[in-house]
């Protein structure tokens, strides 16, 4: 016993011979080799060999019956066929041209100083056939970014979640609403919004993410004629005029402000004819206003009357309910000799207010009328305001009523006798030829002389 343990260290006994020692040892390597799972063989199984082992059909059929009770519907068979926007005060929006755009484009109502109306998303989500899928339906990213802030601000949802069964081979309706728009006049709101199917025996990995992306553009009120469904250059040019407002008359005057100093229009005095609303009518039942050909001829030439229909599409995209009204001396629309007025000191749209006022004649002047019944003119700004006082900042009437806009006799060392549009002749009182025109809008693209 002593020998033993005194010769185990990496030492064979001295009465044991090489040849013995060489044949047990190679007599033990076929063991491990042939009886792997004998006694003698476990704890010394190479992994390779063993790795080898389970690689057999037995266990591909048991993880794909594993797979078939943890996931009823697999990931990849249940997707997401629409995801629609509705809620008060959200409609479509149309193209240049007139044509409907997709329906991920929509203009939403804002009352002043109330939050915008809250809309609602509702997705469809489908299975495959087969295996009903049950699980939840998540909103796992809501945010909106304006084109002002550059920053993104997170909806308020509601339900954040809620669990749906999708049957095999049909789908599921699930909705979620969101609060939470700004409560003013905004261009071009980017939303992000991803809803998410999540199987409860996977954690982390969505079953399903849907990414959807509106962009919403916040309006004063409903649109109205003839923009009840906004062109997307008009509603463009209102929102980013008018960003920030709340209230009707800071809209009105925001528009009219922005369009006179937009440089889209260059007002010709001496233009026989208008290039956008092509014809006077013969009778007060509107006007064609030819708005695609507008929207695409920018910057261009123009006259009061291009000037006021466009205004007046402005202004109703975002539902500020005004018209427009043709006015001059007489009721003869005609431009003869005698109808005509001269005009106080004003600066055209368009035109470089460093090289001085210009004093018209007009036959006739087509402005907007607002709601109230008052005149907006993005035509002209005057150089003396009706009090008789220098016009500074240079700004268009806003809202001025339209006896005032007219004429005003002068009560101030104003170097003209009256203020107003008119100087000549006196006295002198606006005829409206035209009342309360809303015009046609045309969307041809032909050149009209």
């Amino acid at each position: 016993m002593d020998m033993i343990e005194n010769g185990t260290n990496g030492e064979e006994p001295e009465n044991v011979s090489q040849q013995s020692l060489d044949n047990n040892r190679e007599r033990e390597r076929e063991r491990e080799v042939s009886a792997p799972n004998s006694a003698a063989g476990k704890g010394v199984v190479s992994p390779v060999l063993q790795y080898t082992r389970c690689t057999g059909w037995g266990v591909i059929l048991a993880l794909i019956f594993w797979c078939a009770i943890a996931l009823p519907c697999s990931a990849n068979q249940i997707g997401c066929t629409s995801v629609v926007m509705s809620g008060p005060g959200y409609i479509g929006l149309d193209d240049n041209h007139g044509n409907p755009l997709s329906a991920n484009v929509l203009v939403s109502q804002v009352q002043a100083n109330v939050m915008a109306e809250p809309f609602t998303l509702t997705a469809t989500i489908s299975c495959a056939p087969g295996p009903s899928w049950t699980g939840e339906a998540v909103v796992a990213l809501a945010q909106f970014e304006t084109e002002s802030s550059h920053a993104y601000t997170p909806f308020s949802v509601t339900p954040a979640s809620t669990w749906i069964t999708v049957p095999g081979g049909g789908s599921k309706t699930v909705s979620f609403t969101f609060n939470g728009l700004p409560d003013s006049v905004q261009p071009l709101i980017n939303t992000v919004i991803n809803i998410g199917c999540y199987n409860p025996q996977i954690r982390g990995y969505p079953s399903m993410l849907e990414q959807t992306q509106f962009d919403i553009y916040t309006t004063h009120y409903l649109p109205e004629a003839p923009q009840q469904r906004p062109f997307l250059g008009v509603i463009s040019d209102a929102c980013n005029w008018a960003v920030g407002t709340t209230q009707y008359g800071a809209t009105e005057a925001a528009l009219t402000e922005g369009l006179y100093y937009s440089q889209d229009i260059t007002y010709d005095a001496k233009a026989q004819f208008t290039q956008f609303t092509p014809a006077f009518p013969a009778a007060p039942t509107g006007e064609i206003f030819l708005l695609t050909q507008f929207l695409y001829g920018r910057p261009t030439p123009g006259s009061c009357y291009d000037v006021a229909n466009y205004l007046l599409c402005c202004a109703n995209a975002l539902g500020l309910q005004c018209t427009c009204d043709l006015i001059n001396n007489n009721a003869i629309q005609q431009k003869t000799l005698g109808q005509s007025f001269v005009t106080n000191p004003i600066y055209l749209i368009g035109s470089d207010p460093s090289n001085g006022y210009t004093t018209p004649t007009f036959y006739n002047h087509q402005v907007l009328i607002d709601k109230g019944g008052n005149v907006c003119d993005a035509s002209l700004a005057m150089v003396f305001d009706l009090a008789g006082t220098i016009n500074r900042p240079i700004i268009p009437p806003t809202a001025w009523q339209l006896l005032g806009y007219w004429q005003t006799p002068s009560t101030c060392a104003c170097p003209t006798e009256n203020t107003g549009l008119v100087n000549t002749p006196i006295p002198s009182a606006p005829n409206i030829i035209i009342s309360h025109c809303v015009p046609v809008i045309s969307t041809d693209t032909n050149i009209i002389g």
